[in-house]
């Protein structure tokens, strides 16, 4: 009998005073936002979903191969954005900087997963970090938070592995645990 996991391939990172602080002016906005727990931040490269388990392990051993091939590189965390758009959010980001780097790795996740048959994305990447989801009629100091922090750099790491991340859904939230990370070539 096989047994399925949900999992997603993601850069995880650090969480700075920075970023607690835009996290808890977005709590203390109220119920209409729903804010990402900090040590669940994460950058996705790809979401797999439910996925066969016995897939796991040669997934993560072709992973380690291209992984270490690419060099390490450095990002920053800057601006705070809204999807679909700032007027209607649905969901409150940070943007990465450079988005370059993300997008090759992206890409060499998504080539080397459709060699064990998982469909390759349709939209293209766009490296984001979800802050927070708005459950409801966003109130309105969201706008100016938005817009005061529209240039803030809320942090600056280096990129050194790439993880395997399971997530499992509960009432309470999400709960993420990494259970593999891929160095990338230092």
């Amino acid at each position: 009998m096989s047994t399925s996991i949900r999992v997603f391939f993601a850069v995880r990172l650090p969480v700075t005073p920075p970023l607690r602080d835009v996290l808890g002016q977005l709590a203390r906005m109220g119920r209409a936002i729903k804010t990402v727990a900090p040590e669940n931040l994460h950058l996705t490269l790809k979401f797999l979903g439910d996925t066969d388990a016995g897939w796991i392990e040669p997934v993560c051993e072709l992973l380690d191969g291209l992984a270490s091939a690419v060099p390490a590189f450095d990002v920053t965390l800057r601006g705070l954005g809204a999807f679909p758009k700032p007027s209607r959010p649905s969901v409150i980001w940070t943007g990465v900087e450079p988005a370059e780097p993300l997008v090759k790795l992206a890409d060499i996740v998504e080539q080397a997963l459709t060699q064990f048959g998982f469909a390759a994305e349709t939209r293209t990447f766009q490296p984001h970090v979800t802050l927070a989801r708005v459950k409801a009629r966003a109130p309105r100091e969201l706008e100016s938070l938005l817009e005061s922090n529209i240039d803030t750099e809320f942090a600056k790491f280096g990129v050194k592995e790439l993880s395997l991340v399971q997530s499992h859904l509960s009432p309470q939230g999400p709960e993420y645990k990494t259970i593999h990370a891929a160095h990338l070539k230092v």
